[in-house]
């Protein structure tokens, strides 16, 4: 829909208001914007629940960084370097391994972290 000058809040309360009036099916109200039926669904669940403001738009970035390495691990990577300064990722990633530190980060997240 390029050259559709709604915006798309506005057009979720008008699918929600056609679906809510029972003027159409479901299936055709989906039909008429371009939206699959899970989609209109979920609209609709969400103005359920929360209104109007379950139409609004929402973040989908993670609430958490999960991959985020331990500070200690960080530490005992810098202080390997700094011991063995001709050293790289492979061999501070066996030593670490051989302590028993875990989790033990990729050569990769190692390589990064001595480059900064």
């Amino acid at each position: 829909m390029p050259w559709n000058t709604k915006s798309q809040q506005q057009m979720k309360k008008e699918f929600i208001q056609l679906v809510t009036r029972k003027e159409v099916s479901m299936s055709e109200a989906c039909r008429l914007y371009e939206i699959s039926r899970k989609t209109g669904y979920k609209w609709l669940h969400r103005y359920e629940k929360q209104g109007e403001k379950g139409l609004e738009e929402i973040s989908r970035k993670p609430h958490n960084q999960t991959t985020k390495l331990n500070e200690d691990v960080i530490c005992r990577i810098v202080e390997v370097r700094i011991a063995h300064r001709s050293w790289g990722a492979d061999k501070i990633q066996a030593v670490l391994r051989r302590e028993g530190k875990t989790p033990v980060p990729c050569r990769s997240t190692i390589h990064r972290i001595l480059v900064k």
